[in-house]
């Protein structure tokens, strides 16, 4: 089966190591990814800097959104938010029109995956549930900021009239 250029295309800024392979060896790296021959000559003169920087813009572009909602698993990650998002955004690329939602709730997987500290679980349930498409859901959040304040919580999630909402719950003893 042969794929077009605009497939081919963006596999190579989808993937790291085909954009090695194909600049090492590009009619190879065409063939096989299985580009149409008479579109291997559109490829020839495509600039591996430029392909290059493209790919990168594009992944800085995913972790801003994903960065939007997820902002305290973010602040909480700091410095290593970006270098871990780069790490998972070579694995793992996002597809339809809820995207940046499935790559907000695929990266908190990811980073549950490597146990990293910091993850703030109030956030990834929001948007697993906006990416899941259920009703209802209730959830553990725990160290969710009420009244600015870390609480144990209980987090009640609901669509009503198209709108997501949530509710956070928790008992308040001294």
């Amino acid at each position: 089966m042969s794929i077009d250029a605009t497939t081919a295309l963006a596999g190579l800024l989808r993937d790291p190591d085909l954009r090695r392979r194909f600049c090492a060896n590009r009619q190879a790296t065409l063939r096989s990814m299985g580009v149409r021959e008479d579109l291997h000559s559109s490829f020839e003169f495509l600039d591996a800097q430029a392909l290059e920087q493209q790919a990168k813009t594009l992944v800085a572009k995913r972790f801003r959104a994903v960065e939007q909602l997820l902002p305290r698993t973010m602040r909480a990650l700091g410095a290593d938010a970006l270098p871990e998002f780069e790490r998972f955004a070579r694995e793992f690329w996002p597809e339809g029109h809820l995207r940046h939602v499935v790559d907000a709730a695929s990266f908190f997987r990811h980073l549950r995956g490597r146990r990293a500290t910091g993850v703030y679980c109030a956030e990834a349930h929001l948007v697993s549930f906006v990416a899941d498409g259920r009703r209802v859901a209730l959830r553990w959040a725990p160290r969710t900021y009420v009244g600015g304040r870390p609480r144990n919580t209980v987090q009640l999630l609901y669509r009503r009239s198209g709108r997501v909402r949530q509710v956070f719950l928790y008992l308040g003893l001294r």
